[in-house]
């Protein structure tokens, strides 16, 4: 038999002692307290996001028809009943967050200045959005003669209304 050779450096060795797994809970109530903190604003931003959402509903829908009307556009036989739909498209917009008594019976001059005062811009009145009222009442003969460029225009301007509009009304329609 074979006798057991120790070697003098291993005779004093023990074993690897493990410590202990370190705790993911806080060591002190001040970190506790702040990840409370961090998981109650999370949540509120949450929520809050949520409703924005939900309330821009009538946005997404109102992009989703104007993106239809631009289809329409491009087709010689279909455009001006898509420069007709632009204006009661506006007005469907509006109603979607605003008292009715207070919006439908806005029209011409008044109208224009109203959707100039909730967008915060001048496009309606001095601008490419001009053209919506005349493009709701005009023959489909006169509106196959809107220039191209000034279409293009309105229902740029439709569409950076539609995005940027505010939901407060102006004191100007409040009254």
């Amino acid at each position: 038999m074979a006798k057991a050779v120790f070697e003098p450096g291993l005779i004093g060795l023990r074993d690897i002692v493990l410590v202990e797994p370190v705790s993911y809970l806080p060591a002190t109530l001040g970190w506790a307290v702040l990840g409370a903190l961090v998981a109650v604003a999370t949540a509120g931003l949450i929520r809050d996001r949520w409703r924005r959402w939900r309330a821009d509903a009538y946005r997404r829908r109102a992009l989703d028809e104007l993106a239809a009307l631009e289809v329409q556009l491009r087709d010689p036989l279909r455009r001006a009943g898509a420069l007709v739909g632009l204006a009661p498209l506006v007005k469907r917009t509006v109603l979607a967050f605003a008292p009715r008594e207070r919006v439908a019976a806005l029209s011409g001059e008044d109208w224009l200045r109203f959707l100039d005062d909730l967008g915060g811009r001048k496009s309606f009145v001095d601008g490419p959005g001009r053209r919506l009222e005349e493009a709701a009442f005009c023959s489909p003969e006169r509106l196959d003669q809107f220039p191209d460029e000034e279409t293009v225009a309105l229902f740029g301007a439709v569409e950076s209304w539609v995005r940027e509009h505010r939901r407060s009304l102006p004191a100007s329609a409040e009254a």
